[in-house]
């Protein structure tokens, strides 16, 4: 699961919270052993016991020297500590906004954003097998998922603003390069077993001259593509949690488990009793009770619910919890330690492999999502067809998220998707453009009777330009059955003017948005004007004129 939020807390704040105050809480890992060369040697008062089983050959032992934290992305590839353990000191300047000699504008200021928090979490289930029973292929596993996934955010989001100093307009510049800090933590504010790593994105990328740059962020979206690095991540959250589920799933099907969807794109290990996942899902309980008691059951909903109502994290001694995490499952009837060892052995999955061809499986499980999609919206994105496939239509036997990707690019490929921007995420499909085709040849044929004059009262109301004026003058005198006028950026006055006076010509008009989002802007915006009190109250019966 990935959830997201922005970082509340200064630089120092937020490297301290992550770095220092959660080292406290930090809990030895126990390592899954399976030859217990050093059973007669065991700690007979620690909590990592050597299984009661004298016919098994298995048991746990503590690892030592694990890393926690290390620094990910093109950035820190560039920087050269890639891979390296994060120092408070680094991260704070980082968070600042300094990277060595270079500073990004603004650094070190209150009011500029340090970053954002994307907390990648395993499934409960896997995060039993590995924190509890010593399982440390699934850490490796959940370490390279939630790289896979924030490879791909690097790739799909990573973006600068520049403003043109002559016209003032901005423009945005995808970069392809960021800088991630991985912190690992092993338990929930409840001291559940809870695998999970704060991917910590710091603001700032290179430019294509190699200048430190804050990354982009839009508040008002115009047009088709979304613009901002943490708007596009928020926009395709759930793709990028489907990206990390299906890596971890194809991981633990190679290690021998049986993987379970759970719904809405999640993935867990079967055959892990419910009571035993119950059992340690103490804070998912919380926040889904208080989720349903407000109606809003959501992935946002609940990212809101998990801030608001985390409280602090209290320490228990790792000896006491790990025991208290065995002896809980113990009392329920779970032998942990077996069902591990049977995932090596392959007793967990079925000996016949689904019949069904897996790539013919999943171009249909596309095409599906493709014809769901497109009876729904004229526009669809590259993102939206692959959780779509993968939420309504995917086989259930697990797949790469990969696999996806080859099967939507083959259908780019064979023309049966029209791409409707240069960087190929949006598209189109041939029926739909068809369709319109067809009615702009119909509508063509019928001038007749279109031309309109422009009221003169209302156009000197609205106190434009000369040029202004005509534009308005040449729309509502054209024989066109559909106007199209593109009204991308300060285009507030001359919305409202041109409602104002081609409704007071006589003629209809609406403002087509590309979303809803940009729809209740411009309704907030762009709003009828009154010039008598006959005018006013005709505005008070007239129907809504702003579509996505």
């Amino acid at each position: 699961m990935l959830s997201l939020s922005p970082l509340r807390a200064s630089a120092s704040g937020a490297s301290n919270y992550y770095l220092e105050e959660e080292k406290q809480f930090h809990i030895n890992q126990p390592e899954f052993t399976i030859t217990p060369d050093n059973l007669e040697h065991s700690d007979k008062e620690s909590s990592l016991q050597p299984t009661e089983n004298p016919t098994a050959n298995y048991y746990l032992a503590e690892k030592s020297g694990e890393q926690t934290t290390q620094w990910y992305g093109k950035i820190a590839e560039k920087e050269g500590v890639l891979g390296q353990a994060i120092t408070h000191e680094k991260l704070e300047a980082v968070l600042s906004g300094t990277l060595d000699d270079s500073a990004v504008k603004g650094a070190g200021s209150d009011k500029r954003r340090t970053g954002y928090d994307l907390v990648f979490s395993a499934p409960k289930g896997a995060s039993i097998m590995a924190l509890v029973y010593g399982d440390n292929r699934i850490l490796d596993a959940h370490d390279n998922a939630t790289k896979k996934a924030i490879s791909m955010i690097e790739k799909d989001t990573a973006q600068y603003r520049q403003v043109d100093p002559s016209t003032r307009e901005a423009s945005y510049t995808n970069s392809q390069n960021l800088l991630f800090g991985l912190v690992q933590h092993k338990t929930s504010r409840e001291n559940d077993p809870q695998l999970h790593t704060h991917t910590l994105l710091a603001n700032m990328t290179h430019d294509k001259d190699g200048n430190l740059k804050n990354l982009a962020s839009s508040f008002i979206q115009n047009g088709f593509e979304t613009q901002g690095t943490y708007e596009r991540i928020l926009e395709n959250q759930k793709y990028y949690g489907m990206i990390y589920q299906s890596e971890l799933g194809r991981s633990l099907d190679k290690m021998g488990y049986q993987i379970k969807s759970l719904g809405n794109g999640q993935i867990d290990i079967d055959g892990i009793p419910d009571k035993v996942i119950e059992a340690s899902s103490t804070r998912r309980e919380q926040i889904l009770e208080q989720a349903n008691d407000i109606g809003l059951n959501t992935n946002k909903s609940r990212d809101h619910i998990a801030h608001q109502t985390r409280k602090a994290k209290t320490y228990t001694p790792e000896r006491s919890l790990q025991k208290e995490w065995l002896e809980k499952n113990e009392k329920l009837g779970f032998d942990g330690l077996a069902f591990v060892a049977q995932s090596y052995s392959k007793t967990h999955q079925p000996e016949h492999s689904p019949t069904t061809p897996i790539l013919p499986a999943i171009a249909q499980a596309i095409e599906n999502s493709v014809s769901y999609l497109s009876d729904r919206n004229t526009a669809i994105s590259y993102e939206k067809i692959i959780t779509t496939a993968l939420d309504k239509f995917s086989p259930e036997h697990i797949v790469q998220f990969s696999q996806f990707k080859q099967a939507l690019d083959n259908t780019i490929k064979e023309d049966k998707l029209i791409a409707l921007d240069k960087n190929k995420t949006l598209f189109t499909t041939p029926t739909l453009l068809d369709a319109e085709k067809k009615l702009i040849e119909t509508t063509n044929k019928r001038s007749h009777g279109l031309v309109v004059h422009a009221d003169e009262k209302s156009l000197e109301q609205t106190r434009l330009k000369s040029d202004s004026q005509q534009l308005i003058k040449d729309v509502l005198s054209s024989k066109k059955q559909v106007n199209v006028i593109n009204l991308i950026g300060s285009s507030q006055q001359i919305s409202e003017a041109l409602l104002h006076v081609t409704e007071n010509s006589g003629k209809a008009i609406h403002f087509i948005t590309p979303n809803k989002l940009v729809q209740q802007q411009t309704e907030q915006q762009v709003k009828r004007q009154a010039f008598s009190v006959t005018q006013w109250v005709k505005n008070a019966f007239r129907s809504d004129v702003v579509h996505t």
